[in-house]
């Protein structure tokens, strides 16, 4: 079991040009990972998640109600601190074929940063040892009932993952972003996909 402090936010459309250049310019080029196709469990409220990911099922729980908080450049999004459990899918397990299941094709791109115990803040590649607090921020194309959106994540765990969250946020923030971001936006995928999930119903 894993716990993790998070704030996402959901925009409409495609990555603007702005903000894909905007987060590229953070350091190093991103890797693109390889599209995938994650399928969810339609929720029934904005505090449990439950999807198909990779051979595994994954479960999340939130802790209370998320808070809107505001970040550095004024950034304002609704933190939300989240456990989390992952099981191994048997080799012949599929995904169910029935409308309770939604399926949400993902293309992320990510920077991880490690926070040290003096405080400092390194971003880290992918071949560098797993750090114990450790903050990723990801900005996804997704596909929802045949819509685009775009979303921008910070997910932060370890000790004390909401400092960790916030530290971070203060060094990606440091040059603004191309576009407000506002507490409106920002919100859980259980959220995102029974809003979006009703407009289409």
């Amino acid at each position: 079991m894993d716990r993790t402090a998070e704030i996402r936010w959901f925009f409409d459309g495609a990555v603007p040009e702005a903000a894909a250049d905007w987060f590229g310019a953070l350091g190093p080029p991103p890797e693109p990972e390889a599209p995938r196709t994650d399928h969810y469990l339609l929720p029934t409220g904005p505090a449990l998640n439950v999807k198909l990911r990779e051979g595994h099922a994954e479960a999340k729980r939130r802790d209370g109600d998320g808070r809107t908080v505001r970040l550095h450049g004024g950034a304002e999004g609704v933190l939300e601190h989240w456990r989390k459990w992952s099981f191994p899918l048997a080799e012949a397990a599929t995904v169910p074929d029935d409308a309770c299941w939604l399926a949400v094709p993902k293309s992320r791109r990510m920077r991880r940063y490690r926070l040290d115990a003096d405080g400092t803040l390194q971003e880290i590649t992918g071949t560098d040892a797993a750090p114990e607090r450790v903050c990723e921020v990801e900005v996804s194309r997704i596909g929802v009932a045949g819509r685009s959106f775009w979303s921008l994540c910070f997910e932060a765990s370890g000790p004390d993952p909401a400092a960790t969250l916030r530290r971070a946020a203060t060094h990606v923030f440091a040059q603004a972003p191309p576009l407000r971001l506002p507490a409106d936006a920002s919100m859980g995928y259980p959220a995102f996909l029974a809003k979006v999930w009703g407009s289409k119903a």
